[in-house]
């Protein structure tokens, strides 16, 4: 930490710079902060309290250790805002789901699987891997947006009918294919990230955190291969899917989700979900 008098750059805060993350929640919620006075992101490491105590994670205002200027550890712009909100509530419904987890210190579980499709069974191949495309030769790590939608459909289409389950790594035949290819994908190839980014995802198609937060996912191992198993309550509100700032209507429907119409939705919804007295 720098006893020095407020004032211009000194070229200290450079061992504190920070790199910016690769695919991941971004610099202010991933820790880092920034100096306006020296123009660098860096690591809380280069900062200190208002008393000149090194600060730490759980630090609120911080001084740059190089200027002796306050630093800025929030992002002020609408979009990175909101951004940083949502990491933070998948980060928190990750912590509240944490004995589903995986890490270093949670035993995958072997589990019998289904062996195909029903009302209350939905199988997806992939996370994001676009396997089409890797079959015909479009190249090692291909990802397809919509490949990833598909998993939010089929989550909608449950909870707008009688709830269900999800499984990511099994292809439409039941065969077992795991979620290597969807690992590929990712800077920082690990089964906390991975469940992370499903969060991310349904929350940003779903748009409904009071239905999100009764998901539970959770990842299982058959024969060394990981699955993703979502397991979605059926809904007493309509669940719809958002895609350029439209919404889209799902309903399972024997072993597939169907797109409905708004006003076959509508239609469908009054039946479903008659009004009380």
């Amino acid at each position: 930490m720098s006893d020095n008098p407020k004032g211009l750059c000194k070229g200290i805060c450079v061992k504190y710079k920070a790199i910016k993350p690769k695919g991941g929640p971004g610099r202010y919620a991933s820790g880092q902060v920034r100096c306006q006075v020296c123009d660098i992101f860096m690591t809380r490491d280069g900062c200190h309290d208002k008393d000149r105590n090194p600060a730490d994670e759980n630090t609120s205002g911080l001084w740059c250790n190089c200027c002796n200027y306050r630093v800025t550890s929030r992002p002020h712009s609408k979009k990175y805002i909101e951004k940083l909100k949502t990491y933070k509530e998948i980060k928190s419904f990750v912590e509240q789901n944490r004995e589903s987890r995986v890490g270093e210190s949670v035993q995958v579980e072997e589990e019998k699987l289904p062996t195909e499709e029903s009302q209350k069974i939905e199988f997806k191949s992939t996370f994001k891997f676009d396997l089409n495309r890797f079959e015909k030769g479009d190249g090692k790590k291909v990802q397809n947006k919509e490949v990833e939608k598909e998993v939010s459909i089929a989550v909608s289409s449950m909870a707008n009918a009688d709830g269900g389950q999800v499984f990511i790594g099994i292809g439409d035949n039941g065969e077992v294919l795991g979620l290597e290819k969807d690992y590929e994908l990712f800077d920082n190839p690990n089964d906390d990230e991975f469940q992370r980014i499903v969060w991310q995802s349904i929350k940003k198609y779903l748009n409904d955190m009071t239905f999100i937060s009764k998901i539970h996912l959770s990842l299982l191992k058959d024969n060394g291969k990981k699955i993703c198993k979502i397991v979605v309550p059926r809904s007493d509100e309509p669940i719809f899917v958002y895609d350029n700032s439209t919404h889209e209507s799902y309903v399972r429907i024997g072993s597939r989700s169907e797109k409905l119409l708004p006003a076959e939705f509508m239609k469908y919804c009054k039946k479903r979900l008659p009004r009380g007295d």
